[in-house]
């Protein structure tokens, strides 16, 4: 298993900037920092791995996540899913997956019964919002920008 960063900005329920991976800790901080100074009008906080979202704009987090995920990968193209409701909102949950964008694809189905909006990219980006309980809900999968070695 090898360990990873995620760099994931939402805005709302919606993942808003294509995803970053990267394998160096320091490079992901580095990287989260640009983005903060980037988006927001505030300096950026001393540590942004604090594991919580950092609030860039009215609704817009930058979401740091540590992942595990199983070599070798670097045949395949990268993807991450992710998944979480109006009520666990702004605590999600991601997943690293070596994968072409039909098991991409079949990851979303997996996690939900509802018709995709592929938007305007379906190599890139596949999305799912629905109801679970009556509690809205997201599940996506984004082709990664991968960074530091990959």
């Amino acid at each position: 298993m090898r360990r990873c960063w995620l760099i994931i900005i939402t805005n709302g329920l919606r993942v808003w900037m294509p995803p970053e991976v990267y394998l160096v800790r320091r490079l992901a901080v580095r990287e989260a920092r640009r983005w903060v100074e980037a988006l927001s009008r505030r300096h950026p906080p001393e540590d942004p791995l604090t594991m919580s979202p950092l609030r860039l704009r009215h609704r817009v987090l930058l979401h740091i996540v540590e992942v595990d995920f199983a070599e070798p990968w670097r045949s395949c193209p990268l993807w991450v899913g992710v998944r979480w409701s109006e009520r666990s909102y702004p605590r999600l949950q991601a997943e690293l997956m070596a994968a072409d964008a039909d098991e991409a694809l079949a990851w979303i189905r997996s996690r939900s019964r509802s018709p995709l909006d592929t938007g305007a990219d379906p190599d890139c980006r596949l999305e799912c919002f629905f109801e679970r309980r009556k509690v809205p809900t997201y599940v996506g999968a984004h082709r990664v920008k991968p960074f530091s070695g990959f």
